[in-house]
């Protein structure tokens, strides 16, 4: 605000007066008053100050010590998560692709010399949709692109709604935990009697398929876990 010199010393007496009259007598805040010469009139600029630094500069120092963390910490969580997700983008696709070439030779043998591919069924049930579907639930996790519908949240702040978002998260892994813990006693069973499917002629192994649903699993408890954690603390979960 400009004010003329003239009345300049009117101007600041007064704010010292409202200085003097803020409420609180321990209060670590105070005014500073400068004046810089403009012309033939000056301006004069209140600021509140703390005791050991500017307001700005505490508000930063505190911004900075809540979201700090090591980079080198956030670089290498940062790579694993994009080698796991091309990883599991290519073995899903590979599955999805692989099984429609599979079945779309079954159908153009089938309709055409009347002629079928022994194994057809079995390799599409416990192969190819168990990659595709299990890839596809851990890059879900991973990314945390999860279909959320608020209906009763929507009032919240988003601090409660971060909090709400990492317990769902936290609900979600113990879940997916419990989902482990079955599936891996499937699994160690099924290796240890070497389970097999009959087809025409051969046996089709179905025993590897097994471990396939518990990592699956166990990379969503690990994704859901991570969120939760910077949920919790505060942090918004990046989708890149």
């Amino acid at each position: 605000m400009l004010i003329h010199q003239r009345e300049f010393a009117t101007n600041l007496q007064e704010a010292r007066k409202r200085q003097s009259m803020a409420p609180g007598r321990g209060s670590c805040f105070r005014h500073r008053m400068t004046a810089h010469a403009h012309g033939d009139a000056r301006v004069v600029i209140v600021r509140p100050e703390r005791a050991g630094g500017t307001v700005q500069a505490a508000l930063r120092r505190r911004t900075d010590a809540q979201s700090y963390m090591d980079p080198r910490l956030v670089g290498g969580m940062t790579s694993l998560r994009s080698i796991a997700q091309t990883f599991l983008v290519f073995l899903g696709g590979a599955a999805l692709i692989i099984m429609m070439l599979h079945i779309t030779a079954e159908v153009i043998l089938r309709s055409a010399f009347n002629i079928t591919i022994p194994g057809t069924l079995e390799m599409v049930t416990y192969y190819y949709m168990v990659f595709a579907v299990f890839a596809g639930l851990a890059i879900v996790a991973l990314l945390n692109e999860q279909v959320i519908v608020e209906i009763f949240l929507g009032w919240m702040p988003r601090r409660a709604l971060l909090i709400v978002d990492g317990l769902a998260a936290l609900l979600g892994a113990g879940y997916a935990a419990l989902l482990v813990y079955g599936g891996w006693l499937e699994a160690k069973s099924a290796t240890r009697f070497g389970e097999m499917v009959p087809v025409r002629g051969f046996d089709v192994p179905i025993w590897p398929s097994r471990w396939v649903a518990v990592i699956g699993l166990s990379l969503i408890v690990l994704a859901s876990l991570a969120h939760a954690i910077m949920l919790l603390r505060g942090r918004q979960v990046s989708k890149s």
